[in-house]
């Protein structure tokens, strides 16, 4: 989510220090005697709850030695899917779909692949590894392999969960 800060003071330049979970440029230049618009981005880790909202800051050090400081509160929910898939399959023989893994973080992350079938003939299998490494700030292909052996439809949700971090 972004978010824009109006900062209404007649300064000739700002250098806002924008904190976790929170991104925005490194400076902001006002001409005096005006206002300037400063775009901030949430960027969460994690979720939260309306009880525990993630909670953050940013100041605008000032050059005559006051600040301006913003604070910020803001909810992160489940993320929603990526997308849907439909195949017409020929029965009988293995089909592959291929899902990326996204890895947002600096750090590399490990995901437990949860595949839930929600309805659909029990005889059709759906496999994928347990497991995906993902490098930092990448993506890795899983493969997800579908075999039916009867004409039926089947619906599943894949899942990449850090069993770490929720």
């Amino acid at each position: 989510m972004t978010q824009l800060l109006t900062c209404p003071r007649p300064l000739l330049y700002l250098c806002p220090l924008p904190l976790p979970p929170t991104a925005g440029p490194e400076s902001l230049s006002v001409p005096a005697n005006s206002k300037a618009t400063y775009t901030l981005t949430f960027r969460p880790l994690t979720m939260s709850t309306k009880e525990q909202p993630h909670e953050g800051s940013v100041f605008f050090p000032i050059p005559d030695g006051s600040g301006l400081l913003y604070r910020l509160v803001g909810r992160a929910e489940a993320p929603v899917p990526e997308g849907k898939i439909e195949r017409a399959i020929t029965a009988k023989a293995p089909h592959t779909e291929v899902l990326k893994c996204h890895n947002w973080l600096h750090k590399p992350q490990r995901f437990h692949i949860l595949v839930e079938r929600k309805a659909g003939d029990r005889s059709t299998q759906l496999a994928a590894p347990e497991y995906v490494d993902v490098p930092a700030l990448s993506a890795k292909e899983v493969k997800l392999t579908v075999t039916s052996y009867t004409a039926s439809t089947t619906n599943a949700v894949v899942t990449f969960k850090n069993d770490a971090s929720g």
